[in-house]
C-alpha cells in the first residue's frame, strides 16, 4: 500500500507525459520561442531574453535536435513538478492521482505547457522548490531546504523579475531554519535578516547563466516606460518622448495609429521609437528617459491611470472580450531568419484539443482575477488558521504568486496570458498545501 501511494502520482504524470507529447508535440513556437531557437543555433544571445532557455535547449539539441527536445525537456519539468507537489502532501493515493491530472489538464494552464516559453518553466521549477518544502515541512531536512534554494534560482534564471516571487518563499526558508534549530517562536526579525540572505543568494545563482554565456546585462525597463509615456501622450496629443529615444519626424497621429493598449511591440513595429538594446544610448539618455516615466503619475496622472487600469483589465481578464485571442496562446510555428522549418502537429487529436482549448478562452477558467482572488483568500484566510501544519506554507505559496503578478499592473510591458502561470498554479495549490501539508514526522530530530 505505501508503494502505491508513493508510484501513484508519478503514474499519472506519466500518463499526463504521454498525452501531452501525443497531442502537442514539437510544441508550439510565437515569435519569442522561434527566436531563442535561432539564439541557439548561432550562441548569440539577445539580452532582452534571459540565456537559461537558449543554454538548455542547446543541450537537448544534443539528444533530440529541434524544438521537440526543449519541448520534451519541459514535458517532463511540468508533470514532475506537479507529481512531486502531490507526492509530498498528506492525501490518499487516488486523490493524488486526480490532483496530478485535474490540475495538469486544467485548460489555462496544460495550454500553456504546450507552447516553449520561458514562462513554463518558471512556473515548473517554482513548483519543484514548493514540492521540496512541502517534504520538508513533513519530514525536516537541511538537503530539501538547499535544493529549494537552487530550483528558486532555476524559476529566477528564467525572468528576472520572478525574484519578487521568491522573496515570501525565501522568507519561509529563513523562518523554518530559525524554528527548526531554536523552536518557535524564533526570532522574526532574525528569520527576515536570514530569509533576505537566501533571497540575495538566489539572485545571485539566477546571474550564473548569463555570465556563463557572457550575457551582458542591459535595461529592459525603457521599453516598458516607452510604451507608457507613447499612452500618455495619445491622451494628451502631445509627444513626450525625451530626445534619442524617438525619431524627430514621429507625429501624434502615427503614434496613435500604431499604439495597442494590450501589447508594447507595435509602436516598436514603427521604427521611430528607438529601443535601446540595439540603439546606443548614454547615461544622460537614460536619465531624461526616467524622468519623463515618474513624471507620469505626478503631472499626467489622468491619463497615466487610465492606461494602466486599462493594462490590468485585459491582463486580468476583466474584459476577456477585447483581449486578443494571440496572448493567450500562439498554436503554430513561427518561422524565424533561418531556422529549418519545424513539420508541426496535424493529428486529428491536436486540432480537436486545440479547438476546444481555443474556444474556453472567453469563459471564466482563463479570468485571471479569479484566481488572483483565491490567492489572497488563502493568504488571508490562513494567516487566521496558523494552527495547521500547512498554513505558514500556504501563505507564502499565495504571498508568491500575489507579488508575482501585482506589479504587473504598473510594469508589465503587454497583457499576454503566459504572465500569469505560476498564479493559475499557485493559487489552487497554496489552497491543497493549507489543508493537506502536514509534518509525519513531527517529533523527529530536525536535521
Amino acid at each position: 500500500m505505501k508503494r502505491l501511494a508513493t508510484a501513484a502520482p508519478w503514474l499519472a504524470a506519466s500518463l499526463g507525459v504521454a498525452i501531452t507529447l501525443w497531442v502537442f508535440y514539437p510544441g508550439y513556437m510565437s515569435w519569442d520561442s522561434a527566436f531563442q531557437w535561432w539564439q541557439m543555433r548561432h550562441a548569440l544571445y539577445d539580452p532582452a531574453h534571459p540565456p537559461v532557455m537558449a543554454g538548455l535547449w542547446s543541450l537537448t539539441d544534443r539528444v533530440l535536435p529541434g524544438p521537440g527536445g526543449y519541448f520534451a525537456y519541459q514535458t517532463l519539468l511540468y508533470w514532475c513538478a506537479l507529481a512531486a507537489l502531490m507526492s509530498a502532501l498528506r492525501l490518499p493515493p487516488i486523490l493524488r492521482c486526480l490532483c496530478v491530472l485535474l490540475l495538469g489538464f486544467w485548460p489555462p494552464i496544460w495550454g500553456l505547457s504546450a507552447q516553449l516559453w520561458k514562462d513554463v518553466a518558471m512556473m515548473s521549477w517554482f513548483a519543484v522548490s514548493v514540492a521540496l518544502l512541502c517534504r520538508d515541512l513533513a519530514t525536516p531536512s537541511r538537503a530539501l531546504r538547499l535544493l529549494a534554494l537552487l530550483t528558486l534560482a532555476l524559476a529566477c534564471a528564467y525572468r528576472y523579475n520572478a525574484i519578487v516571487a521568491a522573496l515570501p518563499l525565501a522568507l519561509w526558508l529563513g523562518w523554518r531554519g530559525m524554528s527548526l534549530r531554536y523552536g518557535a517562536p524564533a526570532s522574526r526579525l532574525l528569520s527576515a535578516m536570514i530569509g533576505g540572505v537566501f533571497l540575495a543568494a538566489v539572485a545571485l545563482l539566477a546571474t550564473v547563466p548569463a555570465r556563463v554565456l557572457h550575457v551582458a546585462s542591459v535595461p529592459i525597463w525603457p521599453t516598458i516606460a516607452q510604451w507608457d509615456i507613447a499612452a500618455v501622450s495619445i491622451a494628451e496629443n502631445h509627444l513626450l518622448y525625451p530626445p534619442h529615444w524617438s525619431a524627430p519626424d514621429l507625429s501624434v497621429p502615427e503614434l496613435r495609429a500604431a499604439f495597442d493598449p494590450a501589447v508594447n511591440t507595435t509602436i516598436f513595429a514603427t521604427g521611430k521609437v528607438y529601443v535601446n538594446l540595439y540603439t546606443p544610448m548614454t547615461d544622460a539618455d537614460f536619465s531624461a528617459l526616467r524622468d519623463t516615466w515618474i513624471s507620469l503619475p505626478l503631472q499626467h496622472r489622468e491619463a497615466y491611470l487610465r492606461h494602466r487600469w486599462r493594462v490590468t483589465q485585459l491582463l486580468l481578464g476583466w474584459d476577456r472580450a477585447a483581449h486578443p485571442d494571440g496572448l493567450v496562446f500562439s498554436a503554430g510555428e513561427v518561422a524565424f531568419k533561418d531556422n529549418p522549418p519545424v513539420l508541426r502537429n496535424a493529428s486529428g487529436a491536436n486540432a480537436r484539443v486545440q479547438e476546444q482549448l481555443q474556444s474556453l478562452i472567453a469563459t471564466p477558467l482563463f479570468a485571471g482575477w479569479m484566481y488572483l482572488l483565491l490567492a489572497l483568500a488563502v493568504f488571508v484566510g490562513a494567516s487566521f488558521d496558523r494552527q495547521r501544519p500547512g498554513a505558514g506554507l500556504a501563505m507564502a505559496v499565495a504571498a508568491s504568486a500575489l507579488l508575482l503578478v501585482l506589479p504587473l499592473t504598473i510594469f508589465a510591458p503587454s497583457t499576454d496570458f503566459r504572465y500569469l502561470s505560476w498564479l493559475l498554479l499557485a493559487a489552487p495549490v497554496s489552497l491543497l498545501i493549507w489543508f493537506t501539508a502536514g509534518t509525519r514526522a513531527a517529533k523527529s530530530r530536525p536535521r
